[in-house]
Protein backbone atom coordinates (compact mmCIF):
# COMPACT_ATOMS: atom_id res chain seq x y z
CA UNK A 1 0.00 0.00 0.00
CA UNK A 2 1.41 3.48 -0.87
CA UNK A 3 2.43 5.59 1.98
CA UNK A 4 0.15 8.55 0.83
CA UNK A 5 -3.20 6.44 1.50
CA UNK A 6 -1.91 6.02 5.27
CA UNK A 7 -1.55 10.10 5.71
CA UNK A 8 1.91 10.25 4.93
CA UNK A 9 1.69 12.63 2.69
CA UNK A 10 4.91 13.92 0.34
CA UNK A 11 7.02 11.53 2.81
CA UNK A 12 5.64 8.99 0.90
CA UNK A 13 6.03 10.28 -2.34
CA UNK A 14 9.63 10.93 -2.12
CA UNK A 15 9.91 7.42 -0.84
CA UNK A 16 8.45 6.09 -4.21
CA UNK A 17 10.57 8.43 -6.32
CA UNK A 18 14.10 7.12 -4.32
CA UNK A 19 13.11 3.78 -4.57
CA UNK A 20 12.37 4.34 -8.12
CA UNK A 21 15.93 6.46 -8.91
CA UNK A 22 17.64 3.42 -7.34
CA UNK A 23 15.97 0.82 -9.58
CA UNK A 24 16.70 2.85 -12.49
CA UNK A 25 20.63 3.37 -11.24
CA UNK A 26 20.79 -0.22 -10.54
CA UNK A 27 19.44 -1.27 -14.26
CA UNK A 28 22.00 1.17 -15.21
CA UNK A 29 24.54 -0.19 -13.39
CA UNK A 30 24.27 -3.91 -14.47
CA UNK A 31 23.54 -2.48 -18.32
CA UNK A 32 27.17 -1.10 -17.91
CA UNK A 33 28.83 -3.29 -15.51
CA UNK A 34 30.27 -6.46 -17.83
CA UNK A 35 31.81 -9.70 -16.97
CA UNK A 36 35.42 -8.51 -17.00
CA UNK A 37 34.81 -5.16 -14.75
CA UNK A 38 33.20 -7.95 -12.30
CA UNK A 39 36.43 -10.53 -12.29
CA UNK A 40 38.91 -7.31 -11.86
CA UNK A 41 36.63 -5.97 -9.22
CA UNK A 42 36.53 -9.16 -7.31
CA UNK A 43 40.33 -9.85 -8.00
CA UNK A 44 42.22 -6.32 -7.48
CA UNK A 45 43.39 -7.37 -4.07
CA UNK A 46 44.88 -10.76 -5.76
CA UNK A 47 46.66 -8.38 -8.54
CA UNK A 48 47.82 -5.48 -6.06
CA UNK A 49 49.40 -8.52 -4.11
CA UNK A 50 51.29 -9.86 -7.28
CA UNK A 51 52.27 -6.66 -7.94
CA UNK A 52 53.76 -5.70 -5.17
CA UNK A 53 55.64 -9.11 -4.55
CA UNK A 54 57.01 -8.72 -8.48
CA UNK A 55 57.84 -5.91 -7.74
CA UNK A 56 60.30 -6.16 -4.16
CA UNK A 57 61.20 -9.57 -5.72
CA UNK A 58 62.49 -8.01 -9.33
CA UNK A 59 65.99 -7.75 -7.96
CA UNK A 60 66.27 -11.08 -6.40
CA UNK A 61 64.55 -13.13 -10.05
CA UNK A 62 67.82 -11.19 -11.78
CA UNK A 63 70.27 -12.17 -9.47
CA UNK A 64 68.86 -15.83 -8.83
CA UNK A 65 69.27 -16.14 -13.29
CA UNK A 66 73.02 -14.75 -13.01
CA UNK A 67 73.55 -17.22 -10.14
CA UNK A 68 72.22 -19.99 -12.01
CA UNK A 69 74.01 -19.06 -15.72
CA UNK A 70 77.07 -18.70 -14.00
CA UNK A 71 76.90 -21.94 -12.09
CA UNK A 72 76.59 -23.68 -15.75
CA UNK A 73 79.39 -21.71 -17.39
CA UNK A 74 81.40 -22.24 -14.50
CA UNK A 75 80.72 -26.04 -14.87
CA UNK A 76 80.88 -26.19 -18.95
CA UNK A 77 84.96 -24.69 -18.96
CA UNK A 78 85.93 -26.41 -15.54
CA UNK A 79 84.34 -29.93 -15.88
CA UNK A 80 83.33 -30.48 -19.49
CA UNK A 81 85.98 -28.62 -21.34
CA UNK A 82 88.91 -31.00 -20.49
CA UNK A 83 86.76 -34.00 -21.41
CA UNK A 84 85.91 -32.63 -24.46
CA UNK A 85 89.27 -31.65 -25.45
CA UNK A 86 90.72 -35.66 -23.88
CA UNK A 87 87.60 -37.29 -26.02
CA UNK A 88 86.76 -35.40 -29.23
CA UNK A 89 88.56 -34.90 -32.65
CA UNK A 90 90.53 -31.26 -33.25
CA UNK A 91 87.22 -30.61 -35.78
CA UNK A 92 85.18 -31.21 -32.94
CA UNK A 93 86.73 -29.30 -30.34
CA UNK A 94 86.76 -26.58 -32.41
CA UNK A 95 83.26 -26.52 -33.00
CA UNK A 96 82.00 -26.95 -29.28
CA UNK A 97 84.42 -23.90 -28.25
CA UNK A 98 82.87 -21.96 -31.67
CA UNK A 99 79.24 -22.51 -30.66
CA UNK A 100 79.85 -22.60 -26.98
CA UNK A 101 81.49 -19.22 -26.74
CA UNK A 102 79.15 -17.98 -29.57
CA UNK A 103 76.21 -18.59 -27.07
CA UNK A 104 77.95 -17.17 -23.95
CA UNK A 105 78.45 -13.61 -25.42
CA UNK A 106 74.65 -13.77 -27.51
CA UNK A 107 72.96 -14.47 -23.86
CA UNK A 108 75.55 -12.44 -21.62
CA UNK A 109 74.99 -9.44 -24.59
CA UNK A 110 71.19 -9.62 -24.63
CA UNK A 111 70.02 -10.13 -20.93
CA UNK A 112 72.38 -6.69 -19.72
CA UNK A 113 70.56 -5.15 -22.91
CA UNK A 114 67.32 -6.39 -21.54
CA UNK A 115 67.87 -5.15 -18.04
CA UNK A 116 69.69 -1.87 -18.74
CA UNK A 117 67.77 -0.40 -21.90
CA UNK A 118 64.62 1.47 -20.33
CA UNK A 119 61.16 -0.51 -22.66
CA UNK A 120 59.88 3.94 -23.53
CA UNK A 121 57.97 6.14 -21.70
CA UNK A 122 55.45 8.91 -23.26
CA UNK A 123 55.86 12.29 -21.83
CA UNK A 124 54.65 12.64 -18.05
CA UNK A 125 53.87 16.70 -18.40
CA UNK A 126 50.09 17.51 -18.57
CA UNK A 127 49.40 19.54 -21.16
CA UNK A 128 46.15 20.48 -23.55
CA UNK A 129 47.83 19.56 -26.88
CA UNK A 130 45.53 17.07 -28.78
CA UNK A 131 46.47 13.48 -28.63
CA UNK A 132 45.42 9.63 -29.07
CA UNK A 133 43.79 8.85 -25.95
CA UNK A 134 44.74 9.53 -22.07
CA UNK A 135 45.96 6.77 -19.00
CA UNK A 136 43.33 6.93 -16.52
CA UNK A 137 45.87 5.99 -14.09
CA UNK A 138 48.32 8.65 -15.26
CA UNK A 139 46.16 10.95 -16.35
CA UNK A 140 48.22 12.07 -19.12
CA UNK A 141 48.07 11.28 -22.71
CA UNK A 142 49.81 8.85 -24.58
CA UNK A 143 50.78 7.51 -28.11
CA UNK A 144 48.97 4.49 -29.72
CA UNK A 145 49.99 0.94 -28.29
CA UNK A 146 50.86 2.48 -25.37
CA UNK A 147 49.59 0.97 -22.07
CA UNK A 148 49.84 1.56 -18.63
CA UNK A 149 52.32 -1.08 -16.24
CA UNK A 150 51.04 -1.45 -12.64
CA UNK A 151 54.40 -3.09 -11.29
CA UNK A 152 55.93 0.20 -12.91
CA UNK A 153 53.19 2.45 -12.48
CA UNK A 154 53.82 4.42 -15.28
CA UNK A 155 52.74 4.09 -19.27
CA UNK A 156 55.00 2.34 -21.53
CA UNK A 157 55.51 2.67 -25.23
CA UNK A 158 54.41 -0.59 -27.44
CA UNK A 159 54.60 -2.78 -23.80
CA UNK A 160 54.42 -6.11 -24.34
CA UNK A 161 54.72 -7.48 -20.67
CA UNK A 162 56.34 -6.89 -17.47
CA UNK A 163 59.08 -9.75 -17.03
CA UNK A 164 60.26 -10.41 -13.41
CA UNK A 165 62.99 -12.11 -14.68
CA UNK A 166 64.64 -8.93 -16.09
CA UNK A 167 63.08 -6.74 -13.45
CA UNK A 168 61.60 -4.81 -16.34
CA UNK A 169 59.39 -3.63 -18.79
CA UNK A 170 59.04 -5.48 -21.97
CA UNK A 171 58.58 -2.59 -25.01
CA UNK A 172 59.37 -0.64 -27.78
CA UNK A 173 63.17 -0.04 -27.15
CA UNK A 174 64.01 -3.47 -25.30
CA UNK A 175 61.35 -6.06 -26.98
CA UNK A 176 64.05 -7.50 -29.71
CA UNK A 177 66.95 -7.83 -26.36
CA UNK A 178 64.14 -10.09 -24.40
CA UNK A 179 63.46 -12.23 -27.49
CA UNK A 180 66.77 -12.16 -28.26
CA UNK A 181 68.31 -13.49 -25.24
CA UNK A 182 64.90 -16.33 -24.92
CA UNK A 183 66.14 -17.76 -28.01
CA UNK A 184 69.56 -17.57 -27.09
CA UNK A 185 68.88 -19.13 -23.78
CA UNK A 186 66.67 -21.97 -25.35
CA UNK A 187 69.29 -23.02 -27.80
CA UNK A 188 72.56 -22.72 -24.91
CA UNK A 189 70.20 -25.59 -22.83
CA UNK A 190 69.32 -27.32 -26.40
CA UNK A 191 73.05 -27.36 -26.53
CA UNK A 192 74.08 -28.51 -23.33
CA UNK A 193 70.94 -31.08 -23.06
CA UNK A 194 71.79 -32.81 -26.25
CA UNK A 195 75.68 -32.78 -26.04
CA UNK A 196 76.29 -33.61 -22.52
CA UNK A 197 73.39 -36.59 -22.55
CA UNK A 198 76.10 -39.50 -22.75
CA UNK A 199 77.95 -37.69 -19.68
CA UNK A 200 75.30 -37.55 -17.67
CA UNK A 201 74.56 -41.51 -18.17
CA UNK A 202 77.79 -42.21 -17.30
CA UNK A 203 77.51 -39.57 -14.29
CA UNK A 204 74.57 -40.80 -13.04
CA UNK A 205 75.73 -45.18 -13.54
CA UNK A 206 79.21 -43.84 -11.72
CA UNK A 207 77.48 -42.17 -8.75
CA UNK A 208 74.67 -45.56 -8.41
CA UNK A 209 78.16 -47.52 -8.73
CA UNK A 210 79.89 -45.49 -6.01
CA UNK A 211 76.61 -46.14 -3.47
CA UNK A 212 76.77 -49.81 -4.07
CA UNK A 213 80.44 -49.72 -3.12
CA UNK A 214 79.60 -47.74 0.30
CA UNK A 215 77.29 -50.05 1.24
CA UNK A 216 79.32 -52.84 1.06
CA UNK A 217 82.80 -51.21 2.12
CA UNK A 218 84.27 -54.03 4.76
CA UNK A 219 85.86 -53.32 7.87
CA UNK A 220 85.60 -53.58 11.57
CA UNK A 221 84.17 -50.26 13.51
CA UNK A 222 86.54 -48.72 15.85
CA UNK A 223 85.06 -48.85 19.65
CA UNK A 224 85.62 -47.37 23.43
CA UNK A 225 89.12 -45.26 23.30
CA UNK A 226 89.49 -44.67 19.54
CA UNK A 227 86.04 -43.57 18.96
CA UNK A 228 86.58 -40.81 21.81
CA UNK A 229 89.77 -39.13 20.23
CA UNK A 230 89.00 -40.70 16.43
CA UNK A 231 92.85 -42.01 16.46
CA UNK A 232 94.82 -45.16 16.95
CA UNK A 233 98.59 -45.40 17.60
CA UNK A 234 99.93 -47.05 14.62
CA UNK A 235 100.18 -50.60 14.85
CA UNK A 236 97.38 -51.32 17.45
CA UNK A 237 94.34 -50.37 14.82
CA UNK A 238 92.39 -53.09 14.07
CA UNK A 239 90.41 -51.23 11.42
CA UNK A 240 92.01 -52.51 8.12
CA UNK A 241 89.93 -50.65 5.18
CA UNK A 242 91.37 -51.04 1.82
CA UNK A 243 91.88 -47.20 -0.38
CA UNK A 244 88.41 -46.20 -2.08
CA UNK A 245 88.43 -46.53 -5.73
CA UNK A 246 86.86 -42.30 -6.01
CA UNK A 247 87.77 -39.62 -4.66
CA UNK A 248 85.59 -36.76 -3.57
CA UNK A 249 86.70 -34.59 -6.91
CA UNK A 250 85.33 -37.51 -8.82
CA UNK A 251 81.87 -37.20 -7.29
CA UNK A 252 81.89 -33.60 -7.40
CA UNK A 253 82.01 -33.68 -10.88
CA UNK A 254 79.61 -36.25 -11.86
CA UNK A 255 77.11 -34.22 -9.46
CA UNK A 256 77.91 -31.16 -11.54
CA UNK A 257 77.31 -32.99 -14.70
CA UNK A 258 73.69 -34.27 -13.63
CA UNK A 259 72.97 -31.09 -11.89
CA UNK A 260 74.50 -29.18 -15.27
CA UNK A 261 71.50 -31.27 -17.58
CA UNK A 262 68.49 -31.78 -15.06
CA UNK A 263 68.51 -27.59 -15.33
CA UNK A 264 69.22 -27.43 -18.62
CA UNK A 265 66.89 -29.72 -20.00
CA UNK A 266 64.05 -28.57 -17.47
CA UNK A 267 65.24 -24.92 -18.39
CA UNK A 268 64.82 -25.49 -21.82
CA UNK A 269 61.56 -27.41 -22.38
CA UNK A 270 59.86 -24.33 -20.31
CA UNK A 271 62.07 -21.26 -22.04
CA UNK A 272 61.50 -22.91 -25.33
CA UNK A 273 57.76 -22.85 -24.88
CA UNK A 274 58.12 -18.64 -24.20
CA UNK A 275 59.80 -18.68 -26.67
CA UNK A 276 57.68 -20.00 -29.43
CA UNK A 277 55.00 -18.36 -28.13
CA UNK A 278 56.25 -14.63 -28.62
CA UNK A 279 57.81 -15.79 -31.81
CA UNK A 280 53.79 -16.35 -33.12
CA UNK A 281 52.91 -13.13 -31.90
CA UNK A 282 56.16 -11.52 -33.55
CA UNK A 283 55.04 -13.49 -36.80
CA UNK A 284 51.41 -11.75 -36.16
CA UNK A 285 52.42 -8.12 -35.55
CA UNK A 286 51.53 -8.11 -32.43
CA UNK A 287 51.94 -7.68 -28.86
CA UNK A 288 50.96 -9.88 -25.83
CA UNK A 289 48.32 -7.60 -24.65
CA UNK A 290 47.16 -6.83 -28.21
CA UNK A 291 46.89 -10.12 -28.78
CA UNK A 292 43.72 -10.19 -25.94
CA UNK A 293 41.92 -7.01 -28.11
CA UNK A 294 42.58 -8.90 -31.55
CA UNK A 295 40.79 -11.75 -30.36
CA UNK A 296 37.60 -10.01 -28.98
CA UNK A 297 37.73 -8.23 -32.43
CA UNK A 298 38.02 -11.00 -34.16
CA UNK A 299 35.33 -13.02 -32.65
CA UNK A 300 33.19 -9.67 -32.83
CA UNK A 301 33.59 -9.57 -36.22
CA UNK A 302 32.98 -12.81 -37.18
CA UNK A 303 29.49 -12.81 -35.16
CA UNK A 304 29.28 -10.08 -38.35
CA UNK A 305 30.68 -12.43 -40.84
CA UNK A 306 33.62 -10.19 -41.91
CA UNK A 307 37.43 -11.40 -41.34
CA UNK A 308 39.61 -9.21 -39.25
CA UNK A 309 43.36 -8.26 -39.70
CA UNK A 310 45.50 -6.07 -37.55
CA UNK A 311 46.34 -3.29 -39.04
CA UNK A 312 50.03 -4.02 -37.82
CA UNK A 313 50.28 -7.17 -39.81
CA UNK A 314 52.47 -6.77 -42.40
CA UNK A 315 53.14 -10.22 -43.58
CA UNK A 316 55.38 -13.00 -41.66
CA UNK A 317 58.27 -11.73 -43.35
CA UNK A 318 58.46 -8.02 -43.39
CA UNK A 319 57.14 -8.18 -39.24
CA UNK A 320 60.32 -9.89 -38.71
CA UNK A 321 62.53 -7.30 -40.42
CA UNK A 322 60.69 -4.85 -38.75
CA UNK A 323 61.01 -6.25 -34.70
CA UNK A 324 64.86 -7.23 -35.75
CA UNK A 325 65.82 -3.97 -37.64
CA UNK A 326 66.92 -6.05 -40.67
CA UNK A 327 66.81 -3.56 -43.68
CA UNK A 328 69.28 -5.45 -46.10
CA UNK A 329 70.68 -9.00 -46.10
CA UNK A 330 73.71 -8.44 -44.80
CA UNK A 331 71.85 -7.37 -41.24
CA UNK A 332 70.96 -10.59 -41.12
CA UNK A 333 74.41 -12.14 -40.09
CA UNK A 334 75.38 -8.18 -37.94
CA UNK A 335 72.18 -7.58 -36.32
CA UNK A 336 70.68 -11.07 -35.88
CA UNK A 337 73.42 -13.73 -35.90
CA UNK A 338 75.79 -11.34 -33.51
CA UNK A 339 75.35 -8.88 -31.42
CA UNK A 340 74.08 -5.34 -31.99
CA UNK A 341 72.73 -2.69 -30.04
CA UNK A 342 70.84 -0.77 -33.13
CA UNK A 343 67.86 1.72 -31.84
CA UNK A 344 64.09 0.00 -33.11
CA UNK A 345 62.44 1.35 -36.12
CA UNK A 346 60.71 5.16 -35.03
CA UNK A 347 64.17 6.49 -33.91
CA UNK A 348 66.96 6.32 -35.55
CA UNK A 349 67.51 10.17 -34.09
CA UNK A 350 66.05 11.90 -31.73
CA UNK A 351 63.75 14.93 -32.57
CA UNK A 352 65.50 17.85 -32.99
CA UNK A 353 64.63 21.53 -31.74
CA UNK A 354 65.47 23.46 -34.78
CA UNK A 355 62.55 23.96 -37.05
CA UNK A 356 62.63 25.01 -40.75
CA UNK A 357 63.12 28.87 -41.64
CA UNK A 358 61.54 29.62 -45.08
CA UNK A 359 60.39 32.80 -46.93
CA UNK A 360 57.24 32.31 -49.15
CA UNK A 361 57.07 33.73 -52.62
CA UNK A 362 54.27 35.84 -51.94
CA UNK A 363 53.21 37.39 -48.10
CA UNK A 364 50.87 35.38 -46.50
CA UNK A 365 49.16 35.80 -43.65
CA UNK A 366 47.68 33.34 -41.12
CA UNK A 367 44.23 32.52 -42.96
CA UNK A 368 46.39 31.65 -46.33
CA UNK A 369 48.89 29.48 -44.27
CA UNK A 370 46.33 27.11 -42.20
CA UNK A 371 44.13 26.94 -45.58
CA UNK A 372 47.74 26.01 -47.58
CA UNK A 373 47.75 23.06 -44.46
CA UNK A 374 44.65 21.72 -44.52
CA UNK A 375 45.33 21.67 -48.02
CA UNK A 376 48.31 19.27 -48.19
CA UNK A 377 47.37 17.21 -45.38
CA UNK A 378 43.66 16.96 -46.84
CA UNK A 379 45.51 15.67 -50.06
CA UNK A 380 48.93 13.49 -48.62
CA UNK A 381 47.07 10.61 -48.36
CA UNK A 382 46.62 9.88 -51.67
CA UNK A 383 50.43 9.88 -52.65
CA UNK A 384 52.21 6.97 -51.66
CA UNK A 385 52.19 5.91 -47.95
CA UNK A 386 49.87 4.89 -45.36
CA UNK A 387 47.29 7.41 -43.92
CA UNK A 388 47.65 6.26 -40.22
CA UNK A 389 51.05 7.63 -40.81
CA UNK A 390 50.16 11.11 -42.49
CA UNK A 391 47.92 11.43 -39.42
CA UNK A 392 51.10 10.72 -37.03
CA UNK A 393 52.91 12.89 -38.88
CA UNK A 394 50.43 16.19 -38.84
CA UNK A 395 49.93 15.53 -35.02
CA UNK A 396 53.74 15.35 -34.85
CA UNK A 397 54.36 18.07 -36.80
CA UNK A 398 50.89 20.33 -34.78
CA UNK A 399 53.30 19.25 -31.39
CA UNK A 400 56.40 20.56 -32.36
CA UNK A 401 55.26 24.04 -33.44
CA UNK A 402 53.97 24.40 -30.15
CA UNK A 403 57.20 23.37 -28.87
CA UNK A 404 56.24 20.15 -26.93
CA UNK A 405 59.20 17.80 -28.45
CA UNK A 406 58.56 15.31 -26.10
CA UNK A 407 54.70 15.04 -27.11
CA UNK A 408 56.19 14.80 -30.58
CA UNK A 409 58.72 11.99 -30.46
CA UNK A 410 56.48 10.19 -28.39
CA UNK A 411 54.29 10.12 -31.73
CA UNK A 412 56.16 9.43 -34.06
CA UNK A 413 58.10 6.56 -31.38
CA UNK A 414 54.14 4.87 -30.75
CA UNK A 415 53.64 5.14 -35.25
CA UNK A 416 57.23 3.35 -35.56
CA UNK A 417 58.67 6.10 -37.54
CA UNK A 418 62.11 6.36 -38.60
CA UNK A 419 63.41 9.78 -38.80
CA UNK A 420 66.88 9.66 -40.30
CA UNK A 421 67.92 13.17 -39.91
CA UNK A 422 66.04 14.03 -36.96
CA UNK A 423 63.66 16.05 -38.71
CA UNK A 424 60.28 15.56 -40.06
CA UNK A 425 61.11 16.60 -43.20
CA UNK A 426 62.02 13.42 -43.78
CA UNK A 427 60.47 9.95 -42.44
CA UNK A 428 60.19 6.56 -43.25
CA UNK A 429 57.72 3.93 -41.53
CA UNK A 430 57.70 0.48 -40.78
CA UNK A 431 57.82 -0.96 -44.32
CA UNK A 432 60.37 1.60 -45.73
CA UNK A 433 57.85 3.78 -47.47
CA UNK A 434 59.21 7.42 -47.11
CA UNK A 435 57.11 10.76 -46.41
CA UNK A 436 58.10 14.31 -47.07
CA UNK A 437 57.13 17.31 -45.78
CA UNK A 438 56.82 20.68 -47.17
CA UNK A 439 59.01 23.10 -44.47
CA UNK A 440 55.17 25.47 -44.45
CA UNK A 441 53.57 22.26 -42.47
CA UNK A 442 56.32 22.72 -39.49
CA UNK A 443 56.78 26.59 -39.32
CA UNK A 444 55.02 29.55 -40.41
CA UNK A 445 57.69 31.90 -42.96
CA UNK A 446 59.46 34.76 -42.07
CA UNK A 447 57.18 37.34 -43.54
CA UNK A 448 54.13 36.44 -42.17
CA UNK A 449 51.50 39.20 -42.47
CA UNK A 450 49.06 38.78 -39.10
CA UNK A 451 45.48 38.58 -39.09
CA UNK A 452 45.77 42.25 -38.07
CA UNK A 453 47.25 43.96 -41.12
CA UNK A 454 44.95 45.99 -43.65
CA UNK A 455 44.36 44.28 -46.96
CA UNK A 456 45.36 47.16 -48.93
CA UNK A 457 48.79 46.38 -47.38
CA UNK A 458 48.91 42.37 -48.98
CA UNK A 459 47.34 43.78 -51.86
CA UNK A 460 50.02 45.92 -52.48
CA UNK A 461 52.95 43.86 -52.17
CA UNK A 462 51.49 41.04 -53.83
CA UNK A 463 51.22 43.45 -57.17
CA UNK A 464 54.58 44.18 -56.49
CA UNK A 465 55.63 40.79 -56.72
CA UNK A 466 52.93 39.74 -59.37
CA UNK A 467 54.38 39.35 -62.86
CA UNK A 468 52.40 40.95 -65.87
CA UNK A 469 50.36 38.37 -67.11
CA UNK A 470 51.43 37.16 -71.37
CA UNK A 471 49.22 37.29 -74.01
CA UNK A 472 45.91 35.79 -74.12
CA UNK A 473 45.43 32.72 -76.53
CA UNK A 474 42.73 30.93 -75.73
CA UNK A 475 42.05 27.10 -75.85
CA UNK A 476 40.26 23.97 -74.73
CA UNK A 477 41.49 22.75 -71.81
CA UNK A 478 40.49 18.65 -70.97
CA UNK A 479 40.21 17.82 -67.25
CA UNK A 480 39.11 14.59 -65.92
CA UNK A 481 37.16 14.52 -62.12
CA UNK A 482 38.00 11.49 -59.80
CA UNK A 483 33.95 10.67 -60.85
CA UNK A 484 35.61 9.78 -64.20
CA UNK A 485 33.47 12.38 -65.92
CA UNK A 486 35.61 14.37 -68.72
CA UNK A 487 35.09 18.27 -69.09
CA UNK A 488 36.76 20.90 -71.11
CA UNK A 489 37.54 24.14 -69.68
CA UNK A 490 38.38 27.70 -71.78
CA UNK A 491 41.76 28.68 -70.99
CA UNK A 492 45.09 30.47 -71.66
CA UNK A 493 48.73 29.76 -70.25
CA UNK A 494 48.30 32.77 -68.42
CA UNK A 495 45.06 31.61 -66.39
CA UNK A 496 45.91 30.36 -63.07
CA UNK A 497 44.24 27.29 -61.41
CA UNK A 498 42.20 29.63 -58.67
CA UNK A 499 40.71 31.31 -62.08
CA UNK A 500 40.12 27.26 -63.48
CA UNK A 501 38.50 26.15 -60.40
CA UNK A 502 36.07 29.41 -60.60
CA UNK A 503 35.19 28.56 -63.83
CA UNK A 504 34.49 24.67 -62.49
CA UNK A 505 32.47 25.36 -60.14
CA UNK A 506 30.00 27.40 -62.54
CA UNK A 507 29.92 24.86 -64.99
CA UNK A 508 29.94 21.95 -63.18
CA UNK A 509 28.45 23.05 -59.48
CA UNK A 510 31.75 22.01 -57.76
CA UNK A 511 32.60 24.27 -55.42
CA UNK A 512 36.49 25.51 -55.17
CA UNK A 513 37.52 23.68 -51.73
CA UNK A 514 36.28 20.83 -52.96
CA UNK A 515 38.58 20.62 -56.01
CA UNK A 516 42.13 19.02 -56.20
CA UNK A 517 44.11 19.75 -58.85
CA UNK A 518 47.07 16.83 -59.59
CA UNK A 519 49.66 17.05 -62.69
CA UNK A 520 52.30 14.86 -63.39
CA UNK A 521 51.62 13.27 -60.05
CA UNK A 522 52.01 16.87 -57.89
CA UNK A 523 49.07 19.27 -56.70
CA UNK A 524 48.94 22.65 -58.27
CA UNK A 525 48.38 25.79 -55.95
CA UNK A 526 45.76 28.02 -56.74
CA UNK A 527 48.62 30.71 -57.53
CA UNK A 528 50.12 28.13 -60.04
CA UNK A 529 49.51 29.37 -63.49
CA UNK A 530 49.56 27.12 -66.91
CA UNK A 531 52.70 28.04 -68.21
CA UNK A 532 54.29 27.65 -65.06
CA UNK A 533 53.19 23.69 -64.63
CA UNK A 534 54.08 23.59 -68.61
CA UNK A 535 50.48 22.32 -69.08
CA UNK A 536 49.64 22.07 -73.02
CA UNK A 537 46.59 22.14 -75.04
CA UNK A 538 46.50 18.14 -75.70
CA UNK A 539 47.17 17.55 -71.68
CA UNK A 540 44.76 15.96 -69.69
CA UNK A 541 44.44 17.61 -65.62
CA UNK A 542 43.24 15.16 -62.98
CA UNK A 543 41.09 16.74 -60.30
CA UNK A 544 40.16 14.78 -57.38
CA UNK A 545 36.57 15.61 -55.58
CA UNK A 546 36.64 15.75 -52.03
CA UNK A 547 33.53 14.99 -50.25
CA UNK A 548 33.94 16.95 -47.35
CA UNK A 549 32.63 20.34 -47.46
CA UNK A 550 35.06 21.92 -44.64
CA UNK A 551 37.80 21.59 -43.31
CA UNK A 552 39.03 19.84 -40.14
CA UNK A 553 40.23 22.22 -37.46
CA UNK A 554 42.77 22.07 -34.54
CA UNK A 555 40.46 20.99 -32.08
CA UNK A 556 39.03 18.14 -34.12
CA UNK A 557 42.47 16.65 -34.56
CA UNK A 558 42.29 14.31 -31.45
CA UNK A 559 39.45 12.50 -32.92
CA UNK A 560 41.47 12.45 -36.85
CA UNK A 561 44.41 10.66 -35.27
CA UNK A 562 42.90 8.67 -32.74
CA UNK A 563 40.75 6.75 -35.43
CA UNK A 564 43.75 6.14 -36.86
CA UNK A 565 46.46 5.14 -35.12
CA UNK A 566 45.12 4.42 -31.52
CA UNK A 567 43.52 0.46 -32.24
CA UNK A 568 45.86 -1.05 -29.89
CA UNK A 569 45.56 0.82 -26.84
CA UNK A 570 42.02 -0.43 -25.36
CA UNK A 571 43.05 -3.82 -24.30
CA UNK A 572 45.30 -1.43 -21.71
CA UNK A 573 43.26 -1.98 -18.18
CA UNK A 574 43.67 1.68 -17.68
CA UNK A 575 42.99 3.97 -20.89
CA UNK A 576 40.23 5.03 -22.86
CA UNK A 577 40.64 5.20 -26.68
CA UNK A 578 39.10 3.79 -30.09
CA UNK A 579 38.94 0.14 -31.23
CA UNK A 580 41.05 -0.82 -34.55
CA UNK A 581 37.67 -1.87 -36.10
CA UNK A 582 37.02 1.73 -36.02
CA UNK A 583 40.46 2.30 -37.94
CA UNK A 584 38.73 -0.19 -40.41
CA UNK A 585 35.61 1.15 -40.86
CA UNK A 586 36.71 4.66 -41.49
Amino acid sequence: MCLTEKGFGSVGVSSDCARHRGSRLNEMFSSLTDSDVVFDSVFEPVFWTVDYVTRWFGTVFVCLVVILTGSIMVISYVVLLPLVLYKYSPLWIAWHLCYGNWIIVMISFHYYKAITTPPGYPPTEKNDTPFVSVCKKCIIPKPARTHHCGICNRCILKMDHHCPWLNNCVGHFNHRYFFSFCLSMTLGCIYCSISGRNLFLEAYNALEHIKHLDMEKPGIPVTGMGLLIGLLPPGQTNFQTPATPYTLKDKMIYKSIIYMWVLTSTAGVALGALTFWHAVLISRGETSIERHTNSKEMKRMMKQGRVYRSPFNYGRLNNWKIFLGVERTSHWVTRVLLPSGHAPHGRNEPLKKERPKWKSEYPMTEGQLRSKRDEFWDTAPAFDGRKEIWDALRAAALAAECNDLELAQAIVDGACITLPHGSLTESYDELGNRYQLPAYTLAPPVNLISETCSESKVSESTQKQAQPPPCRQEFQLRVRLSTGKDVRLTASMADSIAELKKQLEEQEEIVMNRQRWFFSGKLLTDKTRLQDAKIQRDFVVQISVMRFESHPDLKSLTDLFSVAVSQSSSADNGSTTVTEMDLIDF
